[in-house]
């Protein structure tokens, strides 16, 4: 029987993972990011200790978890420091072999490191059929260990590192009467011979831990009439098979669960996660009754290590090897976001031995998945070098709306000898990108010795009385040696309202500010000098000849659109998304910018080097996505399959047909080696038919995008795409340009309409 709200009690299987259940044992909960001062793994000893005593002769190394980042479409394995730093891929698509069909991704997960820290065993379908693999720590010499298995998972290293303890079995079961679930626990040699299971009784065996001693093995199961979870413990043979956790800590059966043990460094503990009431102090269909818990190994003196009501879900936990601190991966959504369907990643934190103190080590601008950690067991003390730390200068900036723009300051300290690498990105608050600032997206590469980097952020002067507004910008994805622990990871940003009464005058109207406002909306930059005189004057010249004005005004706005930069620029991405649509963001506006910003990243037309700035910047952006698995054209196709493909895109979704002389030249330079697929990807992107069919929808499209930073509605957008479509791509004609500056949403952005 399952747990309320699908809080499974199943060990780290990467099965949980594919069918969307609970990672580890117990599901994940809710969001609680901490910062600490200091460097490398002393940055994890911040506040106050706990009280647990290390285990002598146990040092703490890496950590090994499976993870979507770098993937857009299945899982592969990771590890990092425990700081978070050095995140370094062991496993990718590439280990993939011809039985698995190229539309199914490869799935490596369930990283269990081996008791002298030297190994990981781990899961993967990636010849098809799931089985149990084996590799060095650093990623090397991957080999299969069993593939005598239907679905295995929770894989246990015995203390000697002569076995493996894992479960197995069918997991997944039809919808349909008398269909049960049948797992249970096996044990097995490294090198794959004498199979062995320990467990008969019950639908459900799963879990399996190894006491340090190696006389015995922890798991959870359903074996009782009441159908619930818990904790049992048997002999390394499988005998003496006895409860260790019944019902308690709970008025109301229907809320009760244990699983997911792991036994203590030193062997007289038993770590678990519990699902129950507590006693009816909580109510498991309104809040979280998933918990962190610790009792002896004999099952007495249980204590509660983590409460939570908000949270949605427990923790996939593990000791770290000196037993001072639990490591776990988990849900960061609440109860309140399962309740309105809201699907939140899963990450990684760390906590002292007692449950205090815990901290989010890895923070992802995009993925889904974090998940199956393990803790690397040392002999010695770890020798990596310490981190740099990588955060805000500081936890609040602000600005007046007049000022143009601000300037945010990322340092870096600590060890700055290596490179490193962050992603920023602002977030909405009481401050709007449609009425406040322009949004920012992009990644900061420290050179070696660097120590600091600016963004800019564009403010928007707006004349209504509006009062000081916010908004955040944080700090994700760190590369390299480097920790957000001990920084400041997130600032808040404050625009500063000068207006007490509104201005009479709307900002907008001023020719210098409307054509300032069409770079940041449009291009994502600021002016420059040139570009700036030479539009400033089109209207200016007019003089006091208001019908000269407004012609000049509308022709002003509509050459941004019109403009190399642009069209170079914002329709490629356009472009890209159409025919990337499984892994482009949802395509939507802050897509879009996103996009944008980081092709458009140091672009000037008419500026020494731009176009081959450009190029590459195109290039970067493709083979970001390619490298990733999001190219999803690319999937297991040969070069002519993919570009047969690419084609029928097009004409699907621009209804051209391309010559085939263009075809095979692309084939060709694929069999050849004088092109990628990223290039060839590009260049059908940049076809003159392709981009001509598209024009006037792209126009519509960003005529929302720049003028009222939002995405269109479905009756606004078609209305003028088919009144540019009546006039023939005639924006003069079709009035569509002066009707958007014009319009109340627009100039509502800068003040009163």
């Amino acid at each position: 029987m399952s747990l309320p709200r699908g809080h499974s009690i199943r060990a780290a299987a990467l099965w949980a993972v594919m069918c969307t259940a609970a990672i580890v044992a117990g599901s994940f909960g809710g969001l609680t990011t901490s910062s600490a001062e200091g460097s490398g793994m002393d940055l994890l000893d911040f506040g106050a200790r706990s009280a647990t005593e290390p285990v002598r002769g146990k040092f703490n190394g890496k950590l090994v978890f499976s993870s979507d980042r770098h993937n857009g479409r299945g899982l592969s394995i990771w590890t990092m420091n425990a700081d978070g730093s050095n995140p370094t891929r062991l496993t990718d698509d590439k280990s993939r072999t011809d039985r698995l069909p190229s539309f199914v991704p490869v799935y490596d997960g369930g990283p269990v490191w081996s008791p002298d820290g030297s190994r990981i065993a781990f899961t993967s379908n990636r010849d098809y059929n799931f089985a149990i693999y084996m590799m060095n720590a650093d990623g090397s010499n991957a080999r299969l260990v069993t593939d005598k298995t239907l679905e295995p998972g929770a894989i246990a290293w015995s203390p000697d590192g002569s076995k493996i303890a894992f479960s197995d079995g069918i997991r997944g079961v039809p919808d349909v009467v008398g269909a049960k679930p049948s797992v249970h626990i096996y044990t097995l040699n490294v090198d794959g011979t004498q199979l062995t299971k320990l467990t008969n009784d019950g639908i459900i065996n799963d879990g399996p831990s190894w006491s340090p001693d190696g006389k015995q093995i922890a798991f959870n199961s359903i074996r009782d009439p009441d159908g619930r979870f818990k904790i049992w413990v048997m002999n390394a043979d499988g005998s003496d098979q006895r409860r260790l956790t019944n019902i308690h800590g709970t008025s109301n059966a229907l809320f009760y669960g244990d699983g997911g043990p792991v036994w203590s460094p030193d062997g007289s503990k038993i770590l678990f996660n519990g699902y129950r009431d507590f006693n009816g102090t909580r109510n498991c269909y309104v809040v979280n009754c998933a918990e962190l818990l610790v009792m002896n190994a004999d099952g007495s003196n249980e204590v509660q290590l983590t409460s939570d009501p908000n949270r949605d879900g427990g923790y996939g936990a593990r000791w770290s090897p000196d037993g001072t601190k639990i490591v776990a991966a988990r849900s960061f959504g609440t109860i309140a976001d399962h309740q309105a369907g809201l699907s939140k990643p899963t990450g990684i934190v760390v906590m002292n031995a007692d449950g205090s103190n815990e901290v989010r080590i890895l923070i992802r601008s995009n993925g889904r998945v974090d998940a199956q950690v393990d803790w690397q067991p040392l002999s010695a003390p770890s020798t990596e070098p310490p981190p740099s730390v990588l955060g805000f200068s500081a936890s609040a900036f602000s600005a007046y709306e007049d000022s143009r723009s601000i300037s945010i300051t990322v340092k870096r300290t600590g060890n700055l000898n290596p490179t490193a690498s962050c992603y920023y990105a602002t977030e909405d608050g009481t401050a709007t990108v449609k009425n406040n600032y322009g949004p920012v997206f992009g990644t900061l590469r420290f050179a070696s010795g660097e120590a600091s980097k600016t963004i800019s952020i564009a403010v928007t002067d707006n004349g209504a009385v509006q009062g000081n507004t916010s908004f955040k910008i944080g700090l994700f994805d760190n590369e390299g040696n480097a920790t957000f622990l001990g920084g400041i990871r997130e600032a808040t940003v404050t625009v500063l309202d000068k207006d007490t009464v509104p201005r009479n005058k709307n900002p907008i109207d001023d020719t210098y500010y409307f054509v300032r406002q069409h770079y940041v909306d449009f291009l994502n930059r600021e002016p420059d000098p040139e570009g700036f005189a030479f539009w400033v004057n089109e209207i200016e010249s007019c003089g006091s000849d208001e019908q000269c004005r407004e012609v000049k005004r509308i022709n002003v706005s509509a050459a941004f659109y019109l403009s190399t930069e642009f069209q170079e620029i914002g329709s490629f991405v356009y472009r890209f998304n159409l025919l990337n649509p499984d892994n482009a963001n949802d395509g939507g506006f802050l897509s879009i910018i996103r996009g944008m910003q980081e092709i458009g990243r140091g672009i000037i037309v008419g500026q020494p080097g731009w176009q081959e700035q450009l190029q590459a910047n195109k290039l970067a952006f493709v083979q970001r996505y390619y490298d990733d698995d999001r190219l999803v054209l690319s999937y297991g196709r040969t070069d002519e399959e993919w570009v047969d493909l690419l084609f029928q895109y097009v004409n699907t979704y621009g209804g051209v047909t391309l010559p085939e002389t263009q075809r095979v030249a692309l084939v060709n330079g694929l069999e050849t080696g004088t092109e990628t697929r990223p290039t060839v990807f590009i260049r059908v992107l940049d076809d003159e038919q392709f981009k001509a069919a598209l024009f006037n929808q792209v126009f519509v499209l960003m005529q929302y995008y720049g003028y009222l930073r939002r995405d269109p509605d479905d009756d606004g957008y078609g209305f003028w795409l088919n009144k540019l479509n009546v006039f023939n791509g005639d924006y003069q004609a079709a009035e569509m340009v002066k009707a958007f500056i014009v319009s109340s949403e627009y100039r509502s952005r800068f003040g009163l309409p």
